[in-house]
């Protein structure tokens, strides 16, 4: 989702993301079982913080420890355990680099935690354990059937692609690809305890529709990929499913949110395959633009003058001119820094402070836009692919969507793309940018709620899928 990647942080918070190495031990079905869980905050700034939780269940055969990030909504992450008796305790997060010891005393554990060479002190307390529900999960036993396909690739072996089929147990009316937006996503699309795409994907098959889900690329391979490797992705999947019996001579189509919305319009637009096209808030004007939106409400809310906000509101417009503008590596840095440094030299203290802008996020930001996926995202204009995308189009953004307007975005589907008979657009006054129904619409505000995705939303795109496919031939 392209907040991921928004230019600037501001008041969100600084999360230290917990994956950890797996060491899981079955339970003797007779054995007495003991649990208890801890509950701390890691201080990762004067502002910033991050509550861990550490569940611990034991009994006389075997023992289980897992970590929470309750300020995430991740749970029962799995740990490497080093050490464990009933004083102490000590484990491992090889993936990112990070560790927990520490003492127990009078329904505590106190210790540290570091990660990437930092160390924290940490204060857990004996409490209970809870977790926001997510109601919408899917759950087995499943209608339908599924399949987990391995996707080589035959350009490049880091590179395959990793996802699950579903597909009903009748012929299927149509194969919808599914694909995610900005950052490194898993098949579901997993973000604050939701998983939207694994909702979408068992509403569809349950209706009989095939639908194949995947992982984005290795992160070895993603940190290096753009949005035009990510089309060629779709269009090595459409040619692997398309070859399967069960799925031959149905029509194909693809289901973008965010970003993954836009990789749709431009698969489509030169791939004959693709029948047709969902967008979940799709961006359809340039990433300069979607950006600046993002910033314009964050900022909006801190403490800074109307004068303020507006010059920040025109550093960024310079920033983001400039890289659409400037091809070679060495230019960019060049003209980033020397815009970004008159501008920092214009704000006091004060004003760094308030809006986290200051030498150090200058550098943090540089290579954020210096990454090969940014740094193209800026050069690529949506409204050239709406316009070559000539087939059925169901576009839906959230009114409250914080990440991508809906009117400019909406507005540039129905103005560019080839066939108004083929387009339908809807517009939801209450959901944000996952199709919640929310209040705010802000990012904090999605692992708050405990609706993954509108089941009106569910249901529009079901009716539509239903109307548009059934009088097809391929």
């Amino acid at each position: 989702m392209i907040y991921k990647n928004s230019f600037l942080k501001f008041h969100i918070k600084s999360l230290i993301t917990i994956f950890v190495i797996v060491l899981w031990a079955a339970f003797s079905a007779n054995a007495q079982t003991n649990s208890s869980y801890y509950l701390g905050n890691i201080h990762i700034s004067n502002k910033d913080s991050l509550s861990v939780g550490l569940f611990i269940q034991s009994n006389e055969d075997s023992l289980i420890i897992v970590l929470d990030s309750p300020m995430q909504y991740v749970y029962d992450i799995p740990v490497q355990i080093l050490f464990y008796s009933k004083d102490s305790i000590s484990l491992t997060t090889p993936s990112i680099g990070g560790s927990l010891y520490g003492s127990f005393t009078e329904n505590r554990l106190v210790g540290t935690f570091s990660q990437n060479h930092k160390s924290f002190k940490i204060n857990m307390k004996e409490t209970e354990r809870k977790r926001i529900s997510r109601p919408q999960t899917p759950a087995p036993p499943y209608n339908y059937l599924e399949e987990d396909l391995v996707i080589q690739n035959p350009n490049s072996e880091n590179c395959k692609i990793v996802g699950t089929l579903t597909y009903p147990k009748n012929p299927p009316k149509a194969l919808v690809i599914l694909i995610s937006g900005s950052g490194w996503q898993n098949r579901d699309e997993f973000i604050m305890g939701h998983a939207p795409f694994w909702v979408i994907a068992d509403y569809l098959s349950e209706n009989d529709y095939a639908v194949f889900r995947y992982d984005d690329r290795p992160k070895s391979a993603f940190i290096q990929s753009t949005t035009f490797d990510f089309v060629d992705d779709v269009n090595l999947i459409i040619d692997k499913l398309d070859e399967k019996l069960h799925l031959n001579n149905i029509p194909i189509g693809l289901l973008g949110h965010s970003e993954g919305g836009l990789v749709a319009f431009m698969t489509a637009a030169n791939n004959p395959k693709v029948d047709f096209i969902v967008t979940l808030a799709a961006p359809a004007e340039k990433i300069s633009d979607i950006l600046l939106y993002q910033n314009k409400i964050i900022i909006s809310s801190l403490p800074l003058s109307e004068k303020n906000v507006k010059t920040h509101l025109n550093f960024l417009k310079k920033i983001f001119s400039m890289l659409e503008k400037t091809n070679s590596k060495e230019d960019i840095e060049k003209k980033y820094f020397n815009i970004s440094k008159k501008y920092l030299n214009t704000l006091s203290n004060e004003e760094q402070a308030i809006s986290g802008f200051n030498s150090w996020y200058l550098l943090q930001q540089y290579n954020s836009l210096s990454t090969p996926w940014l740094s193209t995202l800026f050069k690529i204009d949506p409204k050239k692919y709406i316009k070559q995308t000539d087939i059925d189009i169901l576009a839906l953004n959230g009114e409250k969507d914080s990440q991508v307007f809906f009117k400019s975005n909406i507005s540039n589907i129905q103005k560019y793309a080839k066939s108004e008979k083929n387009l339908q657009t809807i517009t939801y006054p209450n959901l944000n940018h996952l199709f919640q129904e929310c209040n705010t619409g802000l990012v904090n505000e999605y692992g708050e709620i405990e609706q993954t995705i509108s089941p009106i939303v569910l249901q529009d795109i079901l009716k539509w899928l239903n109307k548009t496919t059934n009088n097809f031939t391929k």
